[in-house]
C-alpha cells in the first residue's frame, strides 16, 4: 500500500520538474497557466461552453500550441513570449479551434 503511494508521489514531482526544466522557471510556468486560463475562458465564452477552471487552464494551454503552431505555419516566426498579445490572441483563436472541433465530435456522438 504505502509503494503505490511513494511511486505516484515520485511520478508527481518528476511530472513538475519536467514542466519546470520546459519552461525554464516556475514563474514562466505561472505566466503559461494564467495565461491558458484566460484564452481558455475567453474561448468557452466566444464557443459558449463550461469547461470549468481547471479545463478552462488545459484548453488555453491546448490552445496556445495549436495557435503558436498555425501561426509559426503562416508566418514563418514565433510569437513571442507567454506575455506577448500576439500569443495570448493566438492562444485564444487556437482554443475555439479546439472546442469547435470537440463540439463537432460530441455532436456526432449524441445525433
Amino acid at each position: 500500500m504505502v509503494i503505490p503511494v511513494i511511486l505516484f508521489i515520485v511520478a508527481v514531482l518528476l511530472a513538475l520538474w519536467f514542466l519546470l526544466v520546459l519552461a525554464g522557471s516556475f514563474i514562466d510556468l505561472l505566466i503559461w497557466v494564467v495565461v491558458g486560463l484566460i484564452a481558455g475562458w475567453i474561448a468557452s465564452m466566444i464557443m459558449r461552453t463550461e469547461q470549468g477552471i481547471i479545463g478552462d487552464i488545459l484548453v488555453g494551454l491546448a490552445g496556445a500550441l495549436i495557435g503558436g503552431a498555425l501561426y509559426s505555419l503562416v508566418t514563418g516566426q514565433k510569437t513571442g513570449g507567454p506575455l506577448s498579445l500576439i500569443n495570448l490572441v493566438m492562444a485564444v483563436i487556437g482554443a475555439v479551434i479546439l472546442l469547435a472541433v470537440l463540439k463537432a465530435i460530441r455532436g456526432r456522438q449524441i445525433a
